[in-house]
This record gives structure tokens, sequence and C-alpha cells, in this order.
């Protein structure tokens, strides 16, 4: 049972990341498709490139 809640843990954080880094580029960006037209992804990577 304790795995199961850590993975839960773990995959709010990382959501949570990936809400935070979407705000940052919106607040920060000059560029109408970031800012107003959202036309973008985030994501969490290991430092070889492969998704978390």
């Amino acid at each position: 049972m304790a795995d199961m809640i850590t993975a839960e843990i773990v995959r709010q954080y990382l959501e949570k990341v990936s809400e935070e880094i979407s705000k940052t580029m919106e607040n920060i960006s000059v560029s109408v498709v970031f800012s107003e037209a959202h036309d973008y992804s985030t994501g969490v990577f290991y430092f070889d490139g492969k998704q978390v």
C-alpha cells in the first residue's frame, strides 16, 4: 500500500512541476503563441532525454 501512495505523491508532484513550467512560460513569453494561444506542451525529462 505504501508503494501506491508514494507513486501517487510523486505523480502529483510531477504534474505540479509541469503546471509551474507552463505558468512560467506564459508569464515570460513575448510570443502570442505562448501567452494567448497556449500552443505548446511541457514535460519532465531525464538528463538523457527520456520522459519521466
